[in-house]
């Protein structure tokens, strides 16, 4: 995917993207997994997305800097993130000269992003950042993220292929548009045998601590 430096500069010149790019950078953590690293690879990936698919842009880009906002304060009033994110979407924008008429196709976009919550992507907007959330799931940095993630959990090792299993490896069918499926079939090829090899290099230590745990068992007898 080429570099997005040539969007930005595109929509610099719109007042809402200035005040929203201020925003952003003061709201949002300085981290990878899912932070302000994060929020601005999905806006690459989205945005270049939607040049190649006819996307609205200004939609996709808005919905991709405010996908995760509501991720900031989620743990605390126990409402889906993406629910958060699309109303604050709607006040923020409205407030700093986003075209009205644009508003709730951003809060779709929004809302259709989260595996979790259920929403199936209609529009072409919302495929646009849909797809590019699940990509930043997949690949190098797919790989970063999951494992960062449920080391901050406090899971374990077979907890992180675990969650690999269940989730990440089935994302490159949840692809809507023809640019994020040829994207993902890079990224999941890349991924797939990361954990395939992260498995079986586990394995050595599963059967050492196996054949301990029975010895001693033999050794109390």
């Amino acid at each position: 995917m080429q570099s997005c430096t040539h969007i930005i500069e595109f929509l610099s010149p719109r007042p809402w993207f200035k005040k929203l790019i201020r925003i952003i950078l003061v709201v949002y953590p300085h981290d990878d997994v899912h932070g302000l690293g994060h929020v601005l690879r999905v806006f690459c990936l989205a945005t270049c997305i939607a040049v190649i698919e006819g996307a609205d842009l200004e939609v996709v880009a808005a919905a991709a800097l405010l996908h995760d906002i509501g991720r900031l304060v989620e743990k605390y009033v126990n409402v889906h993130h993406a629910l958060i994110s699309a109303n604050v979407a709607s006040e923020l924008l409205n407030a700093i000269g986003f075209p009205e008429h644009k508003i709730d196709a951003v809060k779709r976009a929004i809302l259709a992003h989260s595996y979790s919550l259920g929403f199936t992507p209609k529009s072409i907007e919302e495929c646009c950042v849909s797809d590019a959330d699940k990509l930043d799931a997949l690949g190098a940095i797919g790989v970063y993220r999951t494992i960062a993630t449920n080391i901050l959990r406090g899971n374990s090792l077979n907890d992180t292929i675990e969650h690999f299993v269940e989730k990440l490896s089935k994302l490159e069918h949840l692809m809507c548009t023809k640019t994020g499926k040829k994207l993902a079939q890079q990224k999941q090829k890349f991924t797939n045998n990361f954990f395939k090899n992260l498995k079986s290099e586990t394995i050595l230590g599963e059967e050492a601590y196996n054949t301990i745990r029975d010895l001693v068992k033999s050794w109390s007898t």
